[in-house]
């Protein structure tokens, strides 16, 4: 049984006492009981072993046995996007997490279909999918307002777009995988498609193949772009 509690690091030794909506899950979805075995992770990189002390109607108390730091993982890249449909958001971030993304970018472009705001939903969906592929940290969400903003940044990025022309071969990919940008499914402004060609630091390339919607363009690009680091 995997929980989720932030304040992890706060008692890596002793007991600790969740609430709220990981005390509902564990005793109403789960039905567990005193005495379970659990592990505990905390988003930021630690997993703990631990087992139940108590357990009310309104928390639940664990004994933790053993703080497991996070181990060096495969070198992912960062995500960048361009603000999809809430309900693309949500399944690119669950895709994010099992693969091991630690930072996304949310850029707001001319297309996107709404003002990103960040909502308790999204944090839900996010722990849930910690919690099921048993990955170590949360993504650290970055917003930003216009794509002059994020160009700015400098960071080394490959930018996969149906509206790109050129393919870029193996070995440019190979070393531009610092950062992914995929764009929203309304495509990229003429004006926008400029800027990434002006800037030095983006490769722009397109796959050869179906149209894919962002939440499937996301694992995909991000497989390829991790297998070839």
């Amino acid at each position: 049984m995997n929980l989720y509690a932030p304040q992890l690091i706060e008692h890596s030794c002793g007991l600790l006492t969740i609430e709220g909506d990981q005390h509902h899950h564990f005793r109403n979805v789960l039905r567990g009981k005193v005495g379970d075995q659990v592990e505990i992770f905390d988003g930021k990189g630690l997993r703990a072993l631990a087992h139940v002390m108590t357990l009310s109607k309104k928390n639940l108390e664990v004994k933790v046995e053993k703080v497991v730091p996070s181990l060096s993982s495969t070198d992912v890249p960062q995500l960048t996007i361009g603000i999809p449909k809430k309900e693309y958001l949500e399944s690119i971030l669950r895709s994010a997490i099992q693969i091991g993304v630690t930072r996304v970018n949310l850029v707001q472009t001319r297309y996107s279909p709404w003002v990103y705001k960040r909502y308790p939903r999204l944090d839900k969906i996010m722990i849930s999918s910690l919690l099921q592929s048993e990955s170590l940290k949360l993504p650290e969400l970055i917003l930003y307002e216009s794509l002059a903003a994020f160009v700015g940044e400098k960071v080394k990025t490959i930018l996969f777009s149906t509206e790109i022309e050129e393919t870029l071969g193996l070995s440019e990919l190979t070393t531009s995988a610092e950062n992914i940008f995929i764009g929203p499914e309304g495509g990229f402004h003429s004006e926008e498609l400029k800027l990434f060609k002006s800037a030095s630091h983006i490769s722009c390339t397109r796959i050869d193949g179906p149209i894919m919607k962002a939440e499937v363009a996301v694992p995909f690009c991000l497989g390829l772009a991790t297998l070839l680091k």
